[in-house]
């Protein structure tokens, strides 16, 4: 019994240290803690570099520890390039890889409209 309580006292203290380490991290972003995926955080964590991974996660929000980095983010389809700047720090990955295909808007041609009765 008394190895189960150590074991669970342990556990909750990495619970904390974990939790603690996430909102330091954090700390200074004005509209509370951004949400960020699990993956990326162990990336983050591990310093490992972000250039040209892969990233599902388009809920995700751009730390500042990634600046200067290429992504490439599933926009439902495909992998779209980004290149990571000052400017989109604070805003969600899936901002930039738009999952809609811009649609050309032309004028109608005479006698192919809808016609007035």
């Amino acid at each position: 019994m008394n190895g189960c309580f150590e074991c669970y006292m342990l556990m909750c203290v990495m619970h904390l240290c974990f939790a603690i380490d996430f909102v330091i991290c954090v700390l200074g972003f004005a509209s509370g803690v951004p949400f960020i995926d699990a993956c990326l955080f162990r990336l983050k964590q591990k310093k490992e570099s972000l250039s040209n991974k892969k990233i599902w996660t388009r809920r995700s929000t751009i730390l500042p520890e990634y600046i200067n980095n290429y992504v490439r983010i599933y926009n439902g389809k495909t992998f779209v390039r980004v290149k990571i700047t000052e400017g989109k720090v604070g805003h969600k990955f899936g901002e930039f890889a738009f999952t809609r295909k811009g649609r050309v808007k032309t004028a109608l041609v005479k006698g192919r409209g809808k016609t007035r009765k």
